[in-house]
């Protein structure tokens, strides 16, 4: 306990202002900087990321942002015993994936710069699988993992994951709570770049069809493509959407003026193959949006100083990356894109939280501090400490 709170300190003394003051945060190793204003109680506004390139000129890209996001989490889950028993499934599934080196490859080039890394020091540890960070760009990554083929198989019939979205009781919740905003955001920089409405939109990773769903209630042409059964299923019995099963990198699909990603590049082994799709898929007037989880963040600390109760944001059964803005930038350049809004947030407080009340073996203690998530998560959003972030790119 004594250990989380004294990270968080240490960090978040650092980073955090009061009042608004302009600061350039510059990492020479990373090939990357941003210039933006910090303010403890704006939500809405902008940044400058520049990218440094050997022998040719910077880029720098202006990026609108927008920070927090009110989600009273403990309404969608407020059982730590029914997280304990998940983060213990997803112990039992890396075991599974991670735990015999036989099967696994190794990645020695970053997923999102390619950088090829010299040292094999983790960077963590957690449910058998070993995290490294980039040298480069700060890309959090599964340096040991098995193939992409055995990982779509599992996740192709593996339920433990996609059962924690395809909950019949929580579909009203969760389209109000998490899909309508994030669907709101975009349109409204959809329509702040192109000054029109757009007329398709392609999801991809479309879990439980919520985001699909969404759109066609607003009468958007909207496709979906998902590999989990499991979820298909729930799309069709909950929805009525039949949601595509085929493999996004080896099909032809017809041009959409939007594609999302929502919770997808994370569990990828190439994210960079998926991206380079996605642009191909939406011409030279379209958008690209993805949601990815992130770091520097509270909730990362938190699960670097307790790794027996992790039931999200660094697991590696299901997350093989976590992104950095660096990487982000480093990703899509290389694929064409630009970075134009990003959103950030998190769950940081109900996570810090979360692992104390297990530590501590104390499962009362999470409800008993409830009160503390919002504030506190509002204070990691505006620090930048936080683990979530949604980026709007179109092509360069």
């Amino acid at each position: 306990m004594v250990k989380i709170k004294a990270l968080i300190w240490n960090c978040f003394v650092k980073k955090s202002t009061e009042g608004i003051n302009t600061i350039n945060l510059k990492e020479t190793n990373h090939e990357w900087s941003v210039t933006k204003k910090l303010s403890t109680t704006c939500s809405q506004n902008t940044e400058t990321w520049q990218l440094e390139r050997d022998n040719l000129d910077n880029l720098e890209f202006k990026v609108e942002v927008r920070t927090g996001k009110k989600f009273d989490v403990l309404s969608l889950n407020n059982d730590i015993e029914e997280t304990i028993s998940y983060a213990k499934s997803l112990n039992s599934l890396g075991k599974k994936l991670f735990s015999s080196d036989e099967n696994l490859e190794k990645k020695l080039n970053c997923p999102a710069c390619d950088y090829q890394a010299t040292s094999t020091n983790p960077y963590l540890t957690v449910n058998h699988a070993e995290y490294k960070r980039c040298d480069k760009c700060g890309h959090i990554y599964v340096w040991k993992r098995p193939s992409a083929k055995v990982m779509k198989e599992i996740f192709t019939d593996e339920e433990i994951i996609s059962a924690n979205y395809a909950k019949e009781d929580g579909v009203q919740f969760r389209m109000d709570e998490i899909v309508k905003p994030k669907l709101d955001w975009i349109l409204k920089i959809w329509y702040s770049l192109f000054e029109s409405a757009p007329t398709s939109i392609l999801d991809v990773g479309a879990g439980a069809g919520h985001f699909v769903k969404a759109c066609r209630d607003l009468n958007i042409k909207t496709e979906g493509i998902e590999i989990s059964k499991s979820s298909c299923q729930f799309a069709q019995d909950i929805f009525g959407i039949e949601l595509k099963t085929n493999n996004f990198l080896h099909s032809n699909l017809e041009m959409f003026d939007i594609l999302t990603m929502w919770g997808l590049l994370e569990y990828v082994h190439e994210p960079f193959e998926y991206l380079k799709k996605a642009r191909q898929c939406v011409g030279e007037n379209g958008m690209v949006v993805f949601e990815v989880p992130r770091d520097p963040s509270v909730s990362a600390m938190a699960q670097k100083s307790h790794t027996t109760g992790i039931a999200r944001h660094l697991d590696p059964a299901s997350h093989l990356n976590c992104f950095s803005e660096s990487s982000i930038v480093h990703l899509l350049h290389r694929t064409g894109l630009k970075p134009v809004a990003i959103w950030r947030f998190g769950m940081d407080a109900y996570e810090m939280l979360l692992q104390i009340a297990i530590a501590s073996n104390c499962t009362e203690f999470l409800n008993n501090a409830k009160e503390w998530i919002e504030p506190w998560q509002h204070t990691f959003d505006q620090a930048g400490l936080c683990d979530d972030i949604i980026v709007c790119s179109i092509p360069i």
